[in-house]
């Protein structure tokens, strides 16, 4: 750091000290900083065009650069003040108020209290992203206080995240609440509301494996087993990336007689998904005659990137060879191309 004109003049190290401090990573092409490993990802991919491979190289490598030691000693007190000041922000981000506290937790007295002695607001408090009172509660399965804040405090059960949409269905479907699904789908919550981006309650239960609330979802809500989103991605697509090598949803899904076989607009299969997840038994299950996934499933989807590719690069090697196994033997000579794995 130097002075000019009267300015401290910061440099280029110790700038990027401070973006690191921040949890921002550098794109080495462009030079410009992104919010964690996806946003790093999303833009090598869509701005330079590289293959989800590389663009996973590109986030591990700006990871794991080492920034220049500085040789002054201010410049050292300032990178340890930024990511002093960094930690701070990120606390205070995720800082919920008393009332919010209350609503997770299903504190309905502290409520109450909030209410008398504060003159708390339930219809306007809420969180960085938009999530309320009822969305907390929602999430946390706390009918009771559900209740409270919608026939007491005038909370409507409608109200939706201003940052992408979610509603308290969604939060009770992810967190597996069915009392509290079936309760505000009877205070007029539409069974089929969707975020910014289309998904949908039943996608959000898909994916954590919540199946007593598909069935409530689907057998008595009348939710669309079929919804796709905005990519074009239906339950399948959720079912096949959960946290859980489990067939049971999957399974069920096809019972329903959801089809399995579907691509979303980027070329996407269900096998896509589970192999970035390092799914081998949804994969097989997939590829085998009860379902009937094929050639066109293991191919490459719009970015060039193979299911086998995909798994690979994400540190699953035996799945990556079965499926390259797989795309061999099911893909005429002529079908295979540069996205495939290169030959043992």
């Amino acid at each position: 750091m130097r002075e000019a004109d009267g300015c401290l003049l910061i440099s280029t190290d110790v700038h990027l000290r401070r973006q690191r401090a921040a949890g921002l990573l550098h794109c080495a092409t462009c030079g410009l900083f992104f919010s964690g490993d996806r946003g790093l990802r999303d833009h090598q991919q869509i701005v330079h065009g590289v293959q989800y491979d590389l663009a996973k190289r590109a986030v591990d490598e700006s990871r794991s650069a080492l920034v220049p030691f500085a040789g002054r000693a201010d410049e050292v007190l300032l990178a340890e003040v930024w990511a002093e000041r960094a930690a701070e922000n990120e606390r205070a981000k995720h800082a919920l108020s008393a009332g919010l506290r209350a609503a997770r937790d299903g504190d309905l007295d502290a409520l109450k209290s909030l209410v008398q002695v504060e003159a708390w607001d339930a219809t306007r408090d809420a969180d960085r992203h938009g999530s309320s009172a009822l969305m907390w509660a929602a999430g946390g399965g706390h009918l009771d206080v559900c209740r409270y804040l919608v026939d007491t405090l005038g909370v409507p059960p409608q109200q939706v995240q201003h940052k992408d949409g979610r509603s308290a269905l969604h939060w009770a479907a992810r967190n597996g609440h069915v009392d509290v699904c079936r309760w505000l789908v009877g205070c007029g919550v539409p069974p089929d509301a969707r975020t910014n981006d289309g998904t949908s309650p039943l996608h959000w239960a898909v994916w954590q494996r919540r199946l007593d609330v598909c069935r409530f979802l689907v057998d008595e809500a009348g939710a669309d087993l079929h919804a796709q989103n905005s990519y074009g991605c239906n339950a399948v697509q959720w079912a096949a990336q959960t946290a859980s090598d489990d067939l049971r949803m999957a399974k069920w899904l096809l019972h329903k007689g959801l089809d399995l076989t579907l691509l979303n607009h980027n070329g996407h299969s269900a096998v896509h998904k589970a192999a970035v997840k390092g799914h081998r038994r949804v994969c097989e299950w997939l590829l085998s005659d009860d379902v009937g996934l094929g050639a066109a499933h293991l191919a490459a989807d719009g970015d060039g990137n193979t299911p086998a590719r995909m798994a690979a690069f994400e540190g699953y090697g035996e799945l990556g060879r079965y499926l390259q196994e797989e795309a061999d033997r099911r893909m005429p000579p002529a079908e295979l191309d540069g996205s495939t794995l290169v030959r043992r």
